[in-house]
């Protein structure tokens, strides 16, 4: 049997500018324009919710199985997926065991480390959670070739399935629209949620003949302006009209030492921007191929300069990260109910 619909829960909604956010409706988007199956989301924007005190731009649902339940049954689904480990993940998978469902699930953010890095609960007692949270999942996907390593030692039903972008080719009139117009080069360039465990600080130092732009929005904003005088801050901007953002920088820096994947550093590359970043970030090991597409190290400011010397016509997105094929990939791993 042809799975047609499938039904996703995720402790995030659209319009949250969030790595999972993003990547969650994209692939509805992608999955429904390709008619693959047809797609239904249960996110916590149907509930009450409370955000985490150290990422209040996360909201926890405040709701109960039953209510959960009643809205899964309003549903047409011959497939569930549990997108994240929250509350309504907990839940929906609790309704699954109840309701002998097979599902499939996501591990999409190094939670115990994300929660150690603001608590300093230890993240073996934090990785127990999460452990216990899969282990009875058909499958359990993972956006990168390093977790897959990583993890599979603990759960051997851990599948890796790539993050997907189109490949941007704006109409030429935008790629004009220049927002560093009146900067010096080099641009580099760095997106993301502004917070510690981003790394953004390490950008902010790095030394640089030209100019260091951020695009973003987060709770240490204001702290970087007053400290980094030498630093652009364009603050958020739509997701529609990053592109040109990457277009006209000369690389992109991804700071971080722990993100799980990073859909920026794919975006860039599709946008023909090299990256530099750290040697430990799982998604610098899976799609930067040093001086090709850009550069990783244990020293930021060297993988900096070394991917500036990459030739932007040689940057390209690798075929395995096209939007159609990972979409394709996610469908083809889901297991019936």
């Amino acid at each position: 049997m042809k799975i047609k619909n499938i039904l996703i829960i995720s402790d995030t909604h659209e319009g949250q500018r969030n790595g999972v956010s993003t990547t969650l409706y994209s692939l509805k988007r992608c999955l429904e324009k390709t008619k693959l199956c047809n797609v239904r989301i249960i996110d916590n924007s149907f509930f009450p919710c409370l955000p985490i005190f150290f990422y209040r731009e996360l909201a926890l649902a405040i709701t109960s199985s039953k209510n959960l339940l009643k809205i899964i049954q309003s549903s047409k689904f011959d497939a569930i997926h549990i997108m994240t480990e929250g509350p309504l993940g907990f839940l929906a998978r609790k309704l699954c065991h109840q309701n002998q469902w097979r599902y499939t699930t996501h591990y999409c953010t190094q939670f115990p480390e994300l929660i150690n890095f603001y608590t300093h609960i230890p993240i073996k007692l934090l990785s127990l959670y999460f452990y216990f949270f899969h282990k009875k999942s058909v499958r359990t996907f993972v956006p990168s070739r390093g977790m897959a390593r990583v993890f599979s030692k603990k759960n051997p039903h851990i599948v890796f399935v790539p993050i997907g972008v189109p490949v941007l080719k704006p109409p030429k009139k935008l790629v004009k629209i220049n927002p560093y117009k009146d900067l010096k080069s080099p641009i580099l360039l760095c997106v993301g949620r502004i917070s510690k465990e981003k790394g953004i600080e390490d950008f902010c130092k790095l030394s640089t003949k030209g100019s260091k732009v951020i695009v973003g929005d987060g709770p240490i904003l204001l702290d970087l302006q007053k400290k980094y005088r030498d630093v652009i801050f364009f603050g958020s901007v739509p997701h529609s009209d990053i592109h040109q953002y990457y277009l006209n920088a000369d690389v992109l820096v991804f700071p971080s030492k722990f993100d799980s994947f990073g859909r920026v550093i794919i975006e860039a590359n599709a946008c023909g921007l090299p990256v530099a970043g750290y040697s430990s970030s799982f998604g610098m090991q899976d799609v930067i191929k040093n001086e090709k597409n850009g550069f990783h190290s244990t020293n930021l400011q060297k993988a900096v300069g070394q991917a500036l010397k990459c030739k932007r016509s040689n940057v390209t997105l690798p075929a395995q990260y096209d939007e159609k094929q990972c979409a394709e990939e996610f469908y083809n791993n889901l297991s019936e109910i």
